[in-house]
């Protein structure tokens, strides 16, 4: 995966416009990063929802099918937590492919709606939903959980 998004960013001025382009390449952290994403961590460090205050760099999204029993979303309550941690444990095996597969491209950021929107917040969902075209369009690459 990380050859055919490296040959991706490469050779389609679409993906990267920039020359001698790769996903380590600091010339392709190009795109206004959104207003929140999870930040992946490591092995030692465990994913939290990070605040970009206009920060510049690459992510990925995540599109996926909600399930009937959304047991893990970010709303008022829980945000100032979420920035400390993600309860891991608690998310589903589809966020947790998804942190995997985005630390295993060297990805520092994903974005996932039900973690970067502030669920139940009306005006929060109205601004950030606006952008969710836009979101998705200038992340590196869309991981796809189709049979989730």
């Amino acid at each position: 995966l990380r050859k055919w998004l490296n040959n991706c960013m490469k050779t389609h001025k679409k993906c990267c416009p920039l020359e001698q382009c790769s996903v380590s390449d600091p010339a392709c952290e190009s795109v206004a990063l959104p207003i929140r994403l999870v930040d992946v961590g490591s092995e030692e460090i465990c994913p939290f929802l990070a605040e970009t205050e206009g920060k510049r760099g690459s992510y990925l999204t995540l599109s996926h099918r909600w399930g009937k029993h959304q047991k893990t979303e970010t709303t008022v309550d829980n945000i100032d937590r979420f920035k400390q941690a993600l309860p891991i444990d608690d998310l589903p095996q589809t966020f947790k492919d998804a942190i995997a597969v985005t630390r295993q491209l060297g990805f520092q950021y994903i974005w996932i709606d039900s973690l970067c929107i502030i669920q139940h917040d009306k005006e929060d969902w109205l601004r950030k939903s606006a952008k969710m075209g836009q979101i998705f369009k200038s992340s590196s690459c869309t991981l796809a959980a189709v049979h989730a």
